[in-house]
């Protein structure tokens, strides 16, 4: 007779696991959406300097001073907003990943429910043909112990 096999422990390791992929997902969902509102807000900064820009070249005259300090900021902008691009797309990449270890690791705890219940099937079916014997072995007749 073979010796059951204990899936719950392993499956709760797997569910365990699970959750903490699930954490991380979410973590990283999280700072994605915090980064690409962080991209946006620079580059709405940015095209609203741009504006200024040209109103102000429009209209009035201004110093070389003036227009320097405006030209410097707006690179900066344009550094800072190359800077939040890049983070976002690192962010956006490790959400991926997360979402793949997820499904990873669910499939895991999938496959050890579907396991656990086939095992449990098998055992229940033995059990009862098991018993089905016993009760034959007890109603044949010169079959006493």
């Amino acid at each position: 007779m073979s010796v059951p096999f204990r899936f719950d422990t392993v499956l709760k390791i797997r569910e365990t696991e699970r959750d903490v992929c699930l954490q991380s997902f979410a973590a990283e969902q999280s700072r994605e959406a915090t980064l690409r509102a962080e991209r946006d807000r620079i580059a709405e900064e940015r095209l609203r300097a741009l504006d200024e820009l040209r109103t102000l070249q429009e209209g009035t005259s201004w110093s070389a001073e003036q227009a320097i300090a405006h030209q410097q900021h707006l690179e900066q902008l344009a550094q800072r907003l190359a800077t939040a691009e890049l983070t976002w797309n690192e962010a956006t990449t490790q959400v991926t990943l997360r979402r793949q270890e997820l499904l990873e690791a669910d499939f895991a705890v999938k496959a050890l429910d579907k396991l656990a219940e086939r095992h449990h099937i098998d055992q229940s079916r033995l059990t009862q043909a098991k018993e089905e014997r016993d009760r034959d072995d007890i109603r044949r007749p010169g079959r006493a112990a």
